[in-house]
């Protein structure tokens, strides 16, 4: 906590890294309150030990009210080919580090496997994905609720909010026919 603190304090995005790895609890994630995501996948973790998930952390604390991005990384130690297997996707004005570094504290990202996200529109009642070829197109809220599309070649779809809404926010996920994935921040009501 006193490491991300002065990170943050530096103007650093801070991100909670591979916690099923390490077996993080909320409580611990509350030891850094400042932290802007959670690593939700990553790909070393993955292959190395299965632990590569972190969604049980991330929707618990998106579950309590706390606002955290998701990111996705390889963490490629190189010991073993264990690069190019996750990464975020960042919609900055230019790829250099300060409008990079703006994109992620304002939240443009998302993380991915493999899958790409064009474009997410909320509207009043429903929510419209565009993306990449999927087998899968998911709108995810509080708990259990759910809007799922289903087929093959899928590059778009359109789900009702209407079961999502009472949770209090909504995040979209895109897998693909290798079953790789993608990943969009909670957007909060």
């Amino acid at each position: 906590p006193a490491i991300a603190r002065r990170c943050l304090d530096a103007g650093a995005f801070v991100a909670i890294v591979h916690p099923d790895w390490y077996g993080l609890t909320p409580e611990d994630a509350d030891s850094i309150p400042g932290a802007h995501a959670v690593e939700i996948y990553n790909y070393g973790s993955d292959l190395e030990n299965d632990r590569g998930y972190g969604w049980t952390l991330a929707d618990n604390l998106h579950a309590r009210g706390r606002r955290v991005g998701v990111i996705a990384a390889d963490d490629a130690h190189l010991h073993y080919r264990d690069c190019f297997g996750g990464w975020i996707m960042v919609k900055a004005e230019h790829n250099e580090p300060e409008p990079l570094l703006a994109a992620l504290h304002a939240g443009h990202y998302y993380a991915s496997q493999g899958p790409v996200i064009h474009d997410v529109s909320i509207g009043a009642d429903t929510l419209e994905i565009n993306c990449s070829p999927a087998r899968a197109i998911m709108a995810l809220g509080r708990g259990s609720r759910s809007e799922c599309e289903l087929g093959e070649g899928l590059t778009r779809a359109t789900l009702p909010l209407e079961l999502l809404r009472p949770g209090g926010y909504v995040r979209v996920v895109v897998a693909d026919a290798q079953g790789r994935r993608a990943w969009t921040n909670p957007v909060w009501w």
